[in-house]
This record gives structure tokens, C-alpha cells and sequence, in this order.
């Protein structure tokens, strides 16, 4: 939803952005949630991580997104500036990160979104704030560590006439190139 309405285009168009839609990709159950890490031995269900689930929907649905991951604060905070949609798995809970400051010295000061309260109150969303020193977090109790970052990015897919244009294009420079290059001295 950040993604689509930072990045307008009608490649959206049709394309449904909801939890129902989310819990599709991410192959969400509800005895279980999402697997967190991609697992080749797990035997009757998903080998993949929910990332790598949500990935393979969004480019099989023709969505203009891709999934990367990092553990690279300095990547975390370049995705950020970006308006990139930056997730953080946190040793089992994954939280949206809503802010981020570089403190110096390998030290950030996150603003993560979540649901805090899953089992009384689902659905009801929080903002906390939480600082990285380069090898823990202090600020919320619960925070048991980094696993990593999911960064989601708006890549435009191109219309098959624009790619025809940009192979003409290079084509006729190559060419002109080709030709300045052997004129007689």
C-alpha cells in the first residue's frame, strides 16, 4: 500500500493491496503465520521464507514490485531515503520500519510499526521507537534481535513498445558509431 501510494502508476491498476491478499502471498496460516527463514528440509508445507513467497506472488500477479533482503544498516537506511518499504524481522515478530536516523558510529534510531498486541487485540497497530548500537536493540523489551530486512521496491515493468524503442535506439547508435569510425582519413 506504502509502495503504491508513493509510486502512482497504472501498473496498479486491478491490483488488489490488502491483508487478505498479503496473507495469499506470504503463504500466511493461521496455526503457524509465515516462515521466517527459507528451510529446504521442512517436510508437508512451504520451503520458502515469507519473503521469498510474497516475491514470486507479486512477480507471478504482474505486480511492479521486487523483494530483496539485507542485514546492512547502511542498505536499511539508502532504502529509507529512497521510499523504499523496508520490513524488519525481529527474532520472530517483523515490524514495518515507519523512520529511521543514522546516530553515527554504527548506531540508528528506529521507528517501527507493528501489531503489538496479536492474541487480546489483533490488528490494533503501534509506533516504537528502538535504537541499534551495531549489535543489539534497547527501547522495547520485547525486542529479542535482528534477523534481518525485507526491502520492497516499485520497479516498473515497461510496455513491450518502450523496450522496442530503447533496442532501436541502440541499435542505431551502434551503427552510427560503426560508421564514424570507419570513414577513409
Amino acid at each position: 500500500m506504502f509502495l503504491k501510494d508513493k509510486n502512482p502508476s497504472p501498473q496498479w491498476t486491478g491490483k488488489a493491496l490488502d491483508i487478505g491478499t498479503m496473507k495469499t502471498a506470504t503463504s500466511w496460516d493461521a496455526s503457524r503465520g509465515c516462515w521466517i527463514f527459507h528451510n529446504d528440509a521442512r517436510v508437508g508445507s512451504s520451503k520458502n521464507a515469507f519473503w521469498e513467497d510474497k516475491d514470486a506472488y507479486m512477480k507471478a500477479n504482474g505486480y511492479p514490485v521486487k523483494t530483496t533482503t539485507t542485514t546492512s544498516f547502511v542498505d536499511i537506511l539508502a532504502a529509507m531515503k529512497a521510499m523504499k518499504d523496508v520490513e524488519l524481522e525481529l527474532k520472530g515478530h517483523t515490524v514495518s520500519l515507519v523512520g529511521m536516523t543514522d546516530l553515527g558510529g554504527g548506531k540508528y534510531s528506529l521507528d517501527i510499526a507493528h501489531d503489538a498486541d496479536q492474541s487480546t487485540n489483533p490488528g490494533g497497530t503501534k509506533v516504537e521507537t528502538i535504537t541499534w548500537d551495531g549489535t543489539s536493540f534497547t527501547g522495547a523489551k520485547w525486542v529479542k534481535g535482528f534477523n534481518y530486512a525485507v526491502i520492497e521496491m516499485f520497479m516498473p515493468i515497461p510496455e513491450p513498445g518502450a523496450c522496442v524503442l530503447a533496442l532501436t535506439a541502440i541499435a542505431c547508435l551502434a551503427m552510427r558509431r560503426r560508421n564514424s569510425s570507419i570513414r577513409p582519413s
